[in-house]
């Protein structure tokens, strides 16, 4: 885990940069280990569903928009429940 930490340390990155890059590097990592243990690839399916999403905003504008909406809405409003 962490393939990226060990060439900090000959350059100058700024700390958001290095958490930022944490970040990623989790994220990448965990997807690795989802992929190892499962066989399920987080990141193909990721792929596919931005694919079908910027297939639905070509083709249907108005539902694309609809959808987009009310995923901001409720991120709204559970978000402010916190």
């Amino acid at each position: 885990m962490g393939k990226y930490r060990d060439t900090w340390s000959d350059k100058k990155i700024s700390i958001p940069m290095k958490v930022g890059i944490s970040f990623v590097n989790g994220i990448l990592d965990a997807a690795e280990l989802i992929k190892d243990k499962t066989g399920f690839d987080v990141m193909e399916y990721a792929g596919k569903q931005k694919e079908k999403d910027d297939m639905l905003r070509e083709e249907k504008p108005v539902k694309w928009t609809i959808k987009h909406m009310g995923i901001g809405t409720l991120k709204g409003l559970f978000g402010g429940l916190q």
